[in-house]
């Protein structure tokens, strides 16, 4: 991997200027935590929250047309992962839920 020359002493403030936004996002959400403002869970949305303010607006690195196609690609995910997670819990329970069995005995689970 190559390295970067060495940024000169009279740019530090600029880079850390330019570096202040984006470094704020473990003091808001660690203060947040720990303050009680929020718990873990919250916290997250807030760093979601957090980065899309800061790629749409400050930087405008993120189009409408783009934050369309990562909350599209977002939520394919999301499917595929509930439904692999719901035919897993049709298929490895002791005493499988009332909607597994009626597939069952209707036959259209045999594929999997």
């Amino acid at each position: 991997m190559p390295r970067e020359p060495k940024v000169p002493r009279s740019e530090w403030g600029n880079v850390l200027f330019r570096g202040a936004l984006p470094l704020s996002l473990p003091i808001v959400l660690l203060g947040g935590i720990y303050s009680g403002a929020f718990t873990p869970t919250e916290a997250a949305a807030v760093a979601a929250l957090h980065a899309l303010l800061l790629a749409g607006v400050v930087y405008r690195a993120l189009s409408w047309r783009a934050l369309f196609g990562v909350v599209l690609e977002s939520t394919r995910s999301s499917a595929v992962i509930t439904i692999v997670l719901a035919g897993s819990s049709c298929s490895t329970t002791p005493s499988p839920p009332r909607a597994c069995r009626r597939r069952w005995r209707s036959g259209s689970t045999r594929w999997i």
